[in-house]
């Protein structure tokens, strides 16, 4: 009995996910390799290609998210290992700065049937932006709203 994993579905599906325009997505294996992640990079190097031409005796190196060429991704990794000792379950918060900027890394276990992890890299500010516009929007209109009633109440009072 084999399965055949096509790492390249699994990365078209992340990528495919938009939590938001900043957001990395990336999956982990329980050695901690990964699996595939949303910036559409392959999860190995092959090491033997002769002009890229795979063969079914290629050599390849699985990469670890450290190993990333997105920076948020290995900077995210490299945290999670200094400063988490890596728990098992549920879903785990951890913010970071890297390059001079605040991150939020999300990781969550699939379940015990399967030792996978999957991170959610994304900026703060990206992030928080939206919220931030919604919240001035709101207020606003609260503003507007209570000058408008003030105004009414006003010449109302002096009918």
């Amino acid at each position: 009995f084999s399965v055949v994993v096509d790492f390249q579905a699994f990365g078209e599906l992340l990528g495919s996910l938009r939590v938001c325009d900043d957001c990395h997505l990336v999956l982990v294996d329980a050695a901690g390799y990964m699996i595939a992640d949303s910036t559409g990079r392959s999860p190995f190097q092959v090491l033997d290609s002769e002009l890229y031409a795979l063969r079914e005796t290629s050599k390849f190196k699985r990469l670890r998210p450290e190993d990333s060429d997105a920076h948020e991704i290995a900077a995210a990794a490299t945290h999670w290992h200094t400063t988490t000792n890596n728990p098992q379950t549920g879903i785990n918060r951890t913010k970071f700065t890297s390059s001079g900027k605040q991150y939020t890394l999300v990781v969550s276990h699939l379940g015990p049937e399967r030792d996978w992890q999957l991170g959610i890299v994304f900026g703060n500010e990206e992030f928080t932006r939206p919220l931030i516009t919604c919240r001035l929007r709101i207020a606003l209109v609260c503003i507007v709203t209570a000058c408008i009633s003030v105004l009414l109440g006003g010449l109302g009072a002096g009918l």
